[in-house]
């Protein structure tokens, strides 16, 4: 009879570290359910780069034995605690600038009460207060770090903040996703597109190489400022 390996907490705090785990942390992505864009190693490290602003990296990987079952992408930063204190709080990587959605722990399938019940005991001796934002509701992960964390004292608190929308364009054409959105909604798009037809020479053009997309994202953040320069600004492409 063969004991179960044990399961143990390490912290990864510089960029070399975080490099290391990409092979890791890819293949353990895509035995989460929380696997997205948001999470892969590829997001959040470019995030970590360019992004982090006076941040500092707290990386907490679980492993049973040698293998990765756990990933708690997470830095610290200084927060005001009710316009008075300043505290050291924990965050995912990705919150605020770039508008990162859908974050969470990236937990192996099946794993979850192993993997949170240790970064539960791993918190409660660091003592710091984690702010998690940018989680969908459901998130399992989320939901069994927090029941761990109560078990030990803590308190929680959840709000409803920004709302993510999305359209599930599987199996589309332009036409039948215009009829999908009802007859007035679709009437408008259409009405929208020959005033625009009647006032210019409206085309769309695909960008098939790289030289053409860097110059239609050179486009796009042009008019992005354009919209929202007499707005109070955008963070979306601020940098």
């Amino acid at each position: 009879m063969t004991s179960e390996p044990s399961v143990r907490v390490e912290r990864v705090e510089d960029a070399a570290g975080f490099e290391r785990l990409r092979g890791e942390w890819t293949a353990l992505l895509a035995d989460s359910p929380a696997d997205g864009l948001f999470l892969t190693w590829e997001w959040l490290f470019t995030w970590w780069r360019h992004l982090a602003e006076g941040r500092r990296l707290v990386l907490l990987t679980v492993r049973a034995g040698d293998e990765l079952i756990g990933v708690a992408p997470l830095a610290s930063r200084s927060r005001g605690l009710a316009g008075v204190v300043s505290v050291r709080a924990l965050e995912f990587l990705g919150t605020g600038s770039a508008g990162s959605d859908y974050l969470d722990l990236i937990v192996r399938d099946g794993r979850e009460e192993a993997v949170t019940a240790a970064l539960a005991e791993h918190l409660s001796r660091e003592g710091m207060m984690l702010r998690l934002a940018g989680i969908k509701a459901e998130s399992r992960g989320v939901s069994a770090l927090a029941g761990q964390l109560t078990r030990q004292g803590w308190r929680s608190s959840a709000s409803a903040s920004d709302v993510c929308p999305f359209i599930r364009l599987t199996g589309h054409t332009w036409p039948s996703y215009l009829a999908g959105l009802g007859a007035h909604r679709g009437r408008d798009v259409q009405y929208t597109l020959r005033r625009l037809e009647k006032q210019f020479d409206v085309r769309f053009e695909r960008a098939r190489s790289e030289a053409e997309r860097r110059h239609f994202l050179s486009v796009l953040v042009a008019l992005h400022y354009r919209r929202w320069g007499g707005r109070g600004g955008s963070t979306a492409f601020h940098t």
